[in-house]
């Protein structure tokens, strides 16, 4: 279920980020929200949520630098922070690889902006497509 719903909220942000190049704040909280409501957090120990919470850390505090580098909003980081919570570290860490090296193809062709939030999406897709056992 809470897969589904990371898929259409990623595919609807993507569709946001490629028209408008913004990402709204309102489907970000509604989907960190959701992930909260719907994670289940009795089996969770401390050292998970505290990783969690230096994951988030991480993927928005990346921004400062990474902001006068590659031209980034503040939404994409955003939206890797509550892919954080909604995914774990590891997942998302693997989702932002493969979003790079989706995102590198439109940049090395010469396009000047880049929708991250279409790139993620479709690093999502991969990455679902990637533990896929056939």
């Amino acid at each position: 279920m809470l897969g589904l719903i990371n898929l259409g909220t990623l595919v609807l942000l993507g569709y946001i980020d490629f028209v408008s190049y913004k990402i709204p704040n309102v489907i970000l909280c509604g989907w960190l929200g959701t992930v909260i409501i719907l994670k289940d957090y009795r089996y969770t120990t401390p050292i998970e949520i505290f990783l969690t919470v230096i994951g988030v850390l991480i993927a928005t505090g990346s921004y400062i630098p990474l902001r006068r580098i590659v031209r980034c909003s503040a939404g994409d980081f955003k939206l890797f922070a509550v892919l954080t919570v909604a995914m774990g570290i590891d997942d998302m860490l693997t989702i932002l690889i493969i979003t790079l090296l989706i995102t590198t193809l439109p940049l090395v062709c010469g396009v000047r902006k880049v929708p991250v939030a279409m790139t993620t999406g479709l690093g999502y897709i991969a990455f679902l497509l990637s533990r896929r056992s056939i």
